[in-house]
């Protein structure tokens, strides 16, 4: 079963967070500490959107880090229309945001890639 939300997008990064697979460990996940997504002048908040979690076999329920196993999508828009794209791995940060108006918050951030570098917030 699809489960839609909505989440942020970040950009693209060339640097993977889970390069190597048959497994489900995120290798580079200490690459993504210290980095900074947004702007003043290109809030985050411009960046909402939805997303479709399509998981299309491997581990029932859950989508699946491990790609030799399964090849779960999802579908969302960063800009040229909904496209879909191959989901690769997620991994949770303790983060800091600063909302527009200046204060700041400390939450659980949960990073997700897909394989062609795009990440998102969720």
């Amino acid at each position: 079963m699809a489960s839609t939300f909505s989440w942020i997008y970040l950009g693209t990064s060339s640097t993977f967070l889970d390069p190597t697979e048959g497994n489900t460990v995120a290798e580079n996940a200490s690459s993504f500490v210290g980095q900074a997504y947004g702007t003043a002048a290109d809030p985050l908040y411009n960046h909402v959107t939805s997303v479709t979690m399509i998981d299309n076999g491997g581990t029932a329920g859950a989508l699946d880090q491990n790609n030799s196993l399964s090849n779960d999508t999802f579908t969302t828009n960063i800009g040229a229309g909904t496209q879909t794209f191959t989901f690769d791995g997620t991994v949770i940060y303790n983060a800091t945001i600063t909302y527009a108006n200046g204060p700041t918050a400390t939450l659980s951030a949960v990073i997700a890639q897909d394989t062609a570098g795009h990440l998102f917030l969720a």
